[in-house]
């Protein structure tokens, strides 16, 4: 239990990273923002105007906000569960909308980089248990 809360750990700690750095889950830069948008977010007064994904903190945990949360594993039922369904809009941003001329910008999932970092954490705690 204790290992898939760590793995569901690194895998939150990861898309607040990425999405804090302005990147996608595969580790490229996201599409910046138009320039329209851009001073539409100044005019509204966030933070941070230019950078996608972080106007109200919501994916990424800024401003006091909680970002993608994680609902852990327990003995009775061995799944952790990452959460971004609080966030109604993020699924525009994973997929798009062409409706709306928004780029995709995947920010939830799992990436390479989550996972490499999951495996080595397991082996190390499975090493440590066969010693």
């Amino acid at each position: 239990t204790a290992q898939i809360n760590k793995s569901a750990e690194i895998i939150q700690r990861d898309i607040r990273l990425k999405t804090k750095g302005q990147m996608d889950i595969d580790g490229s830069r996201l599409e910046k923002l138009k320039k329209s948008t851009k001073i539409a977010k100044k005019k509204a007064g966030y933070t941070h105007p230019n950078a996608p994904l972080q106007a109200t903190g919501e994916m990424t945990g800024q401003f006091g906000k909680k970002g993608v949360r994680i609902k852990e594993a327990t003995k009775r039922n061995q799944v952790a569960i990452i959460d971004g369904t609080h966030v109604p809009y993020g699924i525009y941003h994973q997929l798009g909308d062409e409706s709306k001329n928004l780029p995709v910008r995947k920010w939830f999932g799992i990436s390479k980089d989550a996972e490499q970092r999951i495996i080595i954490t397991m082996a190390r705690k499975i090493n440590s248990l066969l010693k």
